[in-house]
């Protein structure tokens, strides 16, 4: 593919065997404010949260879905280690061999995902296997 700028006489600045560039200007600074922007909005997120405030453990174990229910997989994980858990967040898709469903977190406060213990694909985990370990704040 060749490209010809065309000069208002009808000339081309491409000579016969010459490569033709492309001039694209960015504006820096624009770029720069945005980057702060960013970043700025994702510390301040982060700096909300008080990670030494979470100190309670909440182990989170793959359910007993019924008496055909044998085992379990988790087949994907939507939050990883040191994210967020809110109430109601899904946090892994299970298969099982009846089904597959979506593993919510039901409780009230929100939490961070301190570590996954079952990692994607792995098979025969039974009913009550811990899946992860979610940080809480200590109830009062």
């Amino acid at each position: 593919m060749s490209y010809e700028t065309k000069k208002p006489t009808g000339e081309t600045d491409i000579k016969e065997n010459e490569e033709p560039t492309l001039n694209i200007s960015v504006d820096l600074e624009k770029n720069e404010e945005k980057k702060g922007e960013d970043t700025s909005t994702s510390a301040s997120t982060t700096s909300a949260i008080n990670l030494e405030d979470y100190t309670q453990e909440l182990i989170i174990p793959l359910p007993d879905v019924g008496a055909d229910n044998l085992s379990g997989q988790v087949v994907k994980w939507y939050k990883a280690e040191g994210d967020i858990v809110r109430p109601n967040d899904t946090i892994c898709d299970i298969q099982t061999d009846l089904f597959t469903f979506g593993m919510d977190v039901e409780d009230e406060n929100e939490g961070i995902m301190k570590e996954i213990l079952v990692q994607v694909d792995e098979e025969g985990h039974k009913p009550g296997t811990p899946l992860c370990i979610i940080m809480h704040k200590p109830m009062d």
